[in-house]
């Protein structure tokens, strides 16, 4: 992760970020993708830093085009990572690039 916010990703199974700061309560979520696969889903995750459970999951197409979620309540003293995923039975594997408005 940059300090601007954008971040790549390519995997087959899942991937973590590194671990950011948002610079407010809302953060918006901007990714674009494409897949090897024709299931084109992916699942981008939003944990707190320690937490087993996740804040959100927010559904994605890997289509090309670029999609963005905003994600809301978050603590500006408390880091964050993405955990992006797929379907199990996809074989394929997920390739892109976005950003995070914004972060510390």
């Amino acid at each position: 992760m940059e300090s601007d916010g954008s971040f790549s990703f390519s995997y087959s199974w899942s991937m973590q970020s590194q671990l950011f700061k948002p610079a407010s309560s809302s953060i918006k979520v901007y990714a674009r993708a494409t897949s090897t696969s024709s299931d084109k889903s992916y699942s981008i995750w939003l944990y707190k830093s320690g937490e087993d459970e996740p804040v959100q999951k927010v559904n994605y197409t890997a289509n090309g085009k670029e999609q963005y979620y905003q994600f809301t309540g978050l603590n500006t003293n408390s880091y964050y990572y993405l955990y992006f995923t797929k379907s199990l039975l996809n074989d394929g594997k997920v390739t892109g690039s976005g950003r995070i408005d914004h972060i510390q």
